[in-house]
C-alpha cells in the first residue's frame, strides 16, 4: 500500500473507506493488516487500533503489525500489552514480532523486560536470536547506561557484531560520560567495517571531540574527504494540495 511510504494520510483513509465500502475487509486478513501498517506508519494510532479491532478474523501478521505499529510510535506500554493479549489468545509469535516488543523496551526504557523477552524468544519460542534482536537489546542497555552490560551482551551474541552495534555503544559511552571506553572502541569500527562510512566517521569525531581531542577530528574529517567516503544524504518531501 503505497500510503504508507508517502505518508498519505487522506488516501490511505480514501482507501479504507473504498474497502469498507466494498466490504472487502471482512473477506482479506491482508488489506486490514496493510491498512494498520499504513496508519501506523502515518502516526494515525487511533485509526490503526479501530482497523484492528473491527478484524473479524486475525493471524500472527495482524498482531504483530500491531505490536510494532505501538512499538515505532512510542507506545513501548501499549505494545507489550498487545503482545501479552496475542499469547492469550494462543497465537505463536514469530521472529519479526519479538523485534518489535524489544524495540518497544528499548525505546520505553524496559530494561528488565526486554531481557526477559528476549531469554523468552529463544529459550521457550526456540527462535534463534538475529542481529535485529541482538541489536535492541545492546541499544537497550546502552540507552540506560549498562555500558559493561552491554558489551559483556555483545560478546555472547551468537554472531558477530555489526558497526552499528558497535555505534550504538561508542555514542552511548559518549552520552553517558564513559568517554574513555568509548575512545578505546573507535578502533573497533574501523577495523570491523570495512565499508566504513560517514556514519562510522561521525560517531568516531564525536567521541574525540567529547574528549577534545581536535586533532583526531580533523584527521576523521580529512579522511572522509581523501577516501571521498560518502555522505548519507537527508531527504524531505514537500506536500502541496496533496501533491508530494
Amino acid at each position: 500500500m503505497a500510503c504508507r511510504d508517502t505518508g498519505e494520510l487522506h488516501q490511505g483513509i480514501l482507501v479504507h473507506s473504498i474497502l469498507e465500502n466494498n466490504e472487502l475487509l471482512k473477506q482479506s486478513i491482508l488489506l486490514g493488516n496493510a491498512l494498520i501498517d499504513m496508519y501506523a506508519k502515518c502516526g494515525s494510532m487511533a485509526k490503526a487500533r479501530a482497523v484492528f479491532d473491527r478484524m473479524p478474523q486475525k493471524d500472527v501478521i495482524s498482531w504483530t503489525s500491531m505490536i510494532v505499529a505501538h512499538a515505532i510510535n512510542g507506545e513501548g506500554v501499549k505494545s507489550l500489552a498487545t503482545f501479552k493479549h496475542m499469547c492469550a489468545k494462543k497465537f505463536i509469535p514469530n521472529s519479526v514480532t519479538f523485534i518489535g516488543v524489544l524495540s518497544a523496551c528499548d525505546h520505553a526504557g524496559l530494561v528488565d523486560e526486554g531481557r526477559r523477552l528476549y531469554d523468552v524468544m529463544h529459550e521457550e519460542y526456540h527462535i534463534k536470536p538475529q542481529i535485529e534482536h541482538c541489536g535492541c537489546v545492546v541499544d537497550m542497555l546502552a540507552r540506560a547506561g549498562k555500558i559493561e552490560d552491554a558489551q559483556m551482551f555483545i560478546r555472547k551474541m551468537p554472531m558477530e557484531p555489526n558497526a552499528l552495534v558497535w555505534r550504538m555503544l561508542i555514542n552511548a559511552c559518549r552520552v553517558h560520560g564513559h568517554i574513555n571506553h568509548g575512545l578505546n572502541l573507535v578502533t573497533g569500527i574501523a577495523e570491523l567495517n570495512t565499508s566504513y562510512d560517514s556514519a562510522d566517521s561521525v560517531i568516531s569525531s564525536n567521541i574525540y571531540a567529547e574528549a577534545g581531542r581536535w586533532g583526531e577530528v580533523i584527521s576523521h574529517r580529512s579522511f572522509m574527504v581523501v577516501r571521498r567516503v560518502p555522505k548519507t544524504a537527508g531527504k524531505s518531501c514537500l506536500l502541496s494540495d496533496g501533491v508530494m
